[in-house]
């Protein structure tokens, strides 16, 4: 998991190209939230609109008799595309069945499919291919099942824009997730912005975020140095530091 706890080292240090350090001042131990937005994505025809998703998760603790604990985040924008399923619409945490890497001028278009009927299969990869083009697109067939037979299977299959380096688990960090349906056709034009929230203690990566806490979320802006540094102070408010 991309997240250690304690002062990050010096910038001439820094071992990935984005990195965001946190220092917790309020006196309650908090989780605090990544949410990363990929780039511009168009979706034909129309999906639902995205589910935010917590990218990345670590917990620092409050502050005691004026010792301030630290901790801070760190990844390279390496893109896959996740496809997998959510426990419920709006709720519960994205589950990965699989993750296609994807690279600008290389692995930078996917077809999907599925396997089985819904509630009893998956979503599966049926061939990765490369264009030239700047942009990743995802295509999926007829044979995904649509909106109602999800529904009526109790089953929310789902797909992500993935930023981040594959973990040892062999997954990768999810963004936003949109409904995984019949012929469509996903485009991406890469562009990441991030941000940071202080989410409720039950917060895991992956998990569908409440429109309250994307609400709260700060804006991280790295102005061309790899290391953003931020004070989550008493009030409940972040400042950069």
């Amino acid at each position: 998991m991309p997240f250690k706890r304690g002062r990050f080292p010096e910038t001439e240090e820094a071992n990935m190209p984005f990195n965001v350090e946190v220092l917790n001042e309020s006196p309650s131990d908090q989780t605090f939230v990544m949410l990363a937005d990929p780039g511009a994505s168009t979706v034909a025809p129309n999906a639902p609109a995205p589910l935010s998703l917590a990218w990345l998760v670590g917990v620092i603790p409050g502050k005691v008799d004026g010792i301030v604990s630290a901790g801070y985040f760190y990844w390279s924008e390496d893109f896959a595309y996740a496809l997998g399923e959510i426990t419920s619409k709006g709720t519960g945490s994205f589950m990965e069945t699989l993750a296609a890497p994807m690279a600008l001028g290389g692995s930078n278009t996917l077809n999907a499919g599925f396997t089985g009927t819904a509630g009893q299969g998956a979503p599966k990869l049926l061939s990765i291919g490369q264009t030239g083009d700047p942009d990743f697109t995802m295509t999926s067939n007829g044979d995904v099942p649509n909106a109602t037979l999800q529904a009526a299977a109790l089953v929310y299959y789902a797909g992500s824009w993935a930023i981040g380096e594959r973990d040892s688990s062999g997954r990768y960090a999810v963004t936003q997730a949109i409904q995984f349906l019949p012929n469509l056709v996903e485009t991406l034009v890469p562009g990441p912005a991030y941000r940071i929230a202080a989410g409720p203690s039950s917060t895991v990566p992956g998990g569908v975020l409440a429109a309250t806490v994307v609400s709260k979320a700060f804006a991280v802006d790295f102005a061309g140095a790899p290391i953003v540094r931020l004070t989550y102070t008493a009030n409940n408010t972040f400042q950069p530091t």
